[in-house]
């Protein structure tokens, strides 16, 4: 209901009527017309006053159905008011049975429309978006690319647009932004107004914003999209602002460390950014004070400058190479959406910042570890490259992972597997115990084991499914002849280079272009990858 307005309504897509009649009815074509035109011409008045009890004035929520099944007998005999209240009151009843069963796979109900907007681009972003149901008010865009759906959706109403972006959670965002090209990007920030502000208080807190929230943006649309969403959470947003600051970062990205310093102080917008940002930016910074300017440009620079408390080395290794390539497998199951509803975890640790990690984060580390097999599940865990990557906590113990699986609980460990199961994807059991699950159930308890085993057969069924042939592989011959390899990386600029050790079936690798080419994943603390296989 209330699906496409903002005030309460019922919409019915498709409403098919099967009329059983009495054989010794003299004329059942005649009762046939005279309740196809009851139907057509009087129901819709009845229904609106049986909803009126049903649909709250007040509820902003849309709620979908997929298929309604009534039954209900008539006096054909009956006038045309008549016929149509008892078809309304058998819809209405129906109606209330189903709402109050609640959420099924023939029922989803939505917060709003925001909420709505939200789990459509979040779908389309991750290339599921067409197999839900009740996206079919969005057929129009099927044949769109995903940017360019997701770009639609959002401008045709940008205020609810925004709302929809700003619920999303962190990683969400940052997936709906690597789907969309740097041109949908600047699009989208088009289409939202500027409120009247200072200027001058907008570029101050927009430096700030983007020193507290840094974004490894991929182009300086990207970078203003992002620093909009952040800085329109705190609904202090402006477009200028917040192109500019992106404009700025990344000239500042491009230059040699050591000419930033002459840079900033010779800085003049229409000639320092000219083809970096629009016209009406280089126009808008313009009219900032010079030393305003000049200070922000300089705290942009030292935070640029400043060397990170943890920084990696330049090259490192990690005997965990063939994970790698389970990437935009594990990335295609979407677990943001199968832990939706499931708590991070969160742990004090002798009085020094919490350890604090999401679901979907925590549960993408956990099946690539069981992807390893029972031998290589501790070391996996113990591994500091791909702690790093997968944004994990080095004080994160076995103990605080055993206490967080237990405070999920059991109906969310069965959801979660039915999830797996439902997704449109392929079917896989635990056929490899001996790889999965050894003598040891693990440091975990044995359902939890069995459950995270059961998802990465999953994740490991998906991988094999990309080579020809090996569909039906088993687990452990994926591993010994694919995935059992090390991997040299070299962090650069906000990209990171993976070398990939040649596994024995290597040439199917390269054939199916596995071990090669670039990947970006918004989830990975270094989302932009490029990968070789050494030769």
């Amino acid at each position: 209901m209330n699906a496409l307005s903002s005030t309460p309504a019922l919409r019915v897509r498709r409403w098919q009527t099967r009329y059983f009649v009495s054989s010794a009815h003299p004329a059942p074509k005649q009762v046939q017309q005279k309740l196809d035109q009851a139907l057509r011409t009087r129901t819709a008045e009845a229904l609106a006053a049986v909803c009126a009890r049903l649909l709250a004035a007040d509820d902003a929520s849309l709620v979908f159905i997929r298929r309604l099944d009534l039954e209900w007998h008539v006096d054909s005999a009956g006038d045309a008011d008549q016929l149509a209240r008892c078809s309304a009151q058998a819809l209405g009843k129906a109606l209330a049975q189903t709402l109050a069963a609640g959420e099924s796979d023939n029922l989803i109900r939505f917060r709003d429309r925001a909420a709505y907007l939200a789990r459509f681009i979040g779908d389309c972003a991750a290339g599921d978006a067409w197999q839900r149901w009740y996206y079919a008010s969005f057929d129009g865009l099927r044949l769109l690319p995903a940017s360019a759906a997701i770009r639609s959706v959002l401008i045709d109403e940008p205020q609810v647009g925004l709302a929809a972006l700003l619920s999303l959670s962190h990683e969400s965002a940052l997936r709906i932004l690597t789907t969309l090209t740097a041109h949908d990007a600047q699009r989208l920030l088009q289409s939202w107004d500027t409120p009247a502000m200072d200027a001058t208080a907008s570029f101050i807190a927009t430096v700030s914003m983007a020193l507290h929230a840094p974004y490894l943006a991929h182009s300086i649309e990207h970078r203003s999209l992002w620093l909009y969403l952040a800085m329109a959470a705190q609904g202090t947003a402006c477009v200028p602002a917040c192109c500019a600051v992106a404009g700025l970062i990344e000239t500042l990205h491009q230059l040699p460390e050591s000419q930033r310093t002459l840079w900033i102080d010779a800085f003049d917008p229409a000639q320092s950014l000219h083809g970096h940002v629009p016209a009406t930016c280089l126009t808008w910074l313009s009219g900032i004070p010079a030393t305003v300017r000049q200070s922000g440009l300089r705290q942009l620079a030292g935070h640029m400058s400043a060397p990170a408390a943890d920084a990696w080395p330049d090259t490192t290794y990690t005997p965990f190479g063939g994970a790698f390539m389970l990437l935009t497998s594990l990335d295609a199951m979407a677990l943001h959406e199968l832990t939706r509803d499931w708590p991070d975890l969160e742990v004090s640790v002798d009085m020094q910042d919490d350890v604090h990690l999401s679901a979907p984060q925590l549960m993408r580390w956990l099946l690539l570890a069981h992807a390893q097999g029972a031998q290589r599940l501790r070391p996996f865990l113990a591994d500091p490259v791909w702690r790093a990557l997968l944004g994990i906590d080095a004080r994160l113990s076995t103990e605080m992972i055993v206490a967080w699986l237990g405070m999920l609980g059991m109906r969310r460990r069965r959801g979660w597997l039915r999830g797996l199961h439902s997704e449109d994807s392929p079917r896989a059991v635990v056929d490899d115990e001996r790889y999965f699950l050894m003598s040891l159930p693990g440091p975990w308890s044995s359902r939890w084991h069995a459950a995270l085993a059961t998802a990465a057969q999953h994740l490991l069924h998906r991988f094999a499914c990309k080579i020809p042939g090996f569909a039906t592989s088993r687990a452990h011959y994926l591993h010994s002849q694919f995935l059992d390899a090390g991997a040299q990386l070299e962090w650069q600029h906000e990209h990171v280079q993976v070398t990939l050790e040649r596994p024995p079936l290597a040439l199917l690798l390269n054939l199916a272009g596995l071990n090669r080419g670039q990947r970006e994943l918004p989830w990975l603390t270094t989302p932009a990858m490029t990968f070789f296989s050494r030769e």
